[in-house]
């Protein structure tokens, strides 16, 4: 049973292209909660670069093994996301598999510590509340930044 997504759609605009070089196609990122823990699924919004989306998965699945490890990054930072102790502390509690899904990855955890599955989703949502702030409408350069 899902008990809510939460989105984040990333892109760059032609003034980072500029910067930067030629973008990397827009990713949609999509947090879902569970009773049993959640998922974190990571999409390319176009097939037309597949080398793209190996990459994207590369970088799914070497985040799957720190995650596995307690490496949990602090959407916060400075240890201020409440969550973060928690999910750091009882990593082993957690079991984290990566999967390829249509034009992206997948990160599933599951759990049957209650704390930790709570821990989880705070964790979640406040990844999504910190990306939104900083890119409101979707992305660098939306949403009047």
């Amino acid at each position: 049973m899902v008990l809510s997504t939460l989105a984040l759609a990333t892109t760059l605009v032609a003034a980072d292209t500029k910067k930067l070089g030629p973008p990397p196609d827009p990713t949609l990122h999509v947090f879902r909660e569970t009773l049993d823990g959640g998922a974190e699924q990571v999409i390319a919004n176009s097939l037309e670069r597949p080398a793209f989306v190996s990459k994207l998965r590369e970088r799914l699945r070497a985040q799957a093994s720190e995650l596995r490890r307690g490496d949990y990054p602090d959407p916060i930072g400075s240890g201020k996301t409440p969550s973060i102790a928690t999910l750091r502390a009882r990593a082993s509690h957690m079991t984290i598999a990566y999967a390829d899904i249509p034009r992206g990855g997948e990160i599933r955890f599951v759990s049957k510590d209650a704390a930790l599955i709570a821990a989880l989703h705070d964790w979640m949502a406040a990844t999504v509340r910190v990306n939104q702030k900083e890119h409101p409408g979707g992305g660098p350069g939306e949403g009047g930044e």
